[in-house]
């Protein structure tokens, strides 16, 4: 990625389960990149948005090929899991409602995720 100043870093892409996000350079050209990895920098540039777009997936299959062959698990943005510290008593509540509704503390909290975000 060159240099230059990046700006609109606001836009994203997303293939495979990455986002990419990306800007406008001081002389016009479109950078970005792979969003929420940890120990990759993922880069991707084009002249326009459709080159931009194809360079993003071009770049993603050759890493994933690139682990692949050298036998690496790719590293991914998001595993599925997180911590989150509720505190006891809602904990208890939770564990209480699950087994009142016959399912896991995991699936009432993805429901409950899922419902908060329905109206947006």
């Amino acid at each position: 990625m060159k240099n230059n100043t990046v700006h609109n870093i606001r836009k994203t892409l997303t293939y495979k389960g990455y986002i990419g996000e990306f800007g406008i350079d001081d002389s016009g050209d479109l950078f970005g990149k792979v969003m929420d990895l940890s120990h990759n920098v993922l880069t991707f540039e084009g002249k326009t948005p459709e080159l931009l777009e194809m360079d993003f997936r071009d770049m993603l299959d050759e890493y994933l090929a690139d682990c692949e062959k050298e036998n690496i698990v790719p590293e991914r943005p998001y595993k599925g899991s997180f911590n989150i510290r509720i505190g006891s008593e809602r904990h208890s509540l939770l564990a209480r409602v699950a087994k009142e509704r016959n399912t896991t503390i995991n699936q009432l909290i993805a429901s409950a995720i899922d419902h908060a975000f329905s109206s947006q």
